[in-house]
C-alpha cells in the first residue's frame, strides 16, 4: 500500500515570478503553497523583491494551491475553504 502524499510548494522570499505558472503546470497542483506577502511598499522599490496580496493570489492561481489573503481570494472568486491566513508563529495540522 502506498502511503498518502501531499504536494507542498514553498515559494521562499520572492517577488511574483511569471514562471510560477510553468511550475504549477509541470509539478502541480499543490496541496499546500507557502507564499510570502509582505514588505512590499513602496512598490516602485520593492516590486522586484517582494509580492503584494494581488500577486500572492496570482501565484496561488499559477500553482493551483491554497494560500492566504481572504479579501483578494474573494475578488478572484476563490472558495473560502481553499486558503488559510496564518498568524505569526501559528501552526496548522493537515
Amino acid at each position: 500500500m502506498t502511503p498518502p502524499s501531499r504536494r507542498v510548494f514553498f515559494v521562499g522570499d520572492s517577488a511574483y515570478y511569471p514562471g510560477f505558472s510553468r511550475i504549477g503546470e509541470g509539478h502541480g497542483p499543490f496541496d499546500v503553497a507557502m507564499i510570502p506577502i509582505g514588505a512590499y511598499e513602496p512598490r516602485w522599490f520593492m516590486q522586484s523583491v517582494h509580492m503584494n496580496a494581488e500577486e500572492g493570489v496570482r501565484t496561488y492561481l499559477d500553482l493551483c494551491a491554497p494560500h492566504e489573503s481572504a479579501g483578494h481570494t474573494q475578488a478572484a472568486a476563490l472558495p473560502s475553504d481553499s486558503f488559510s491566513l496564518l498568524l505569526h508563529g501559528e501552526t496548522r495540522r493537515a
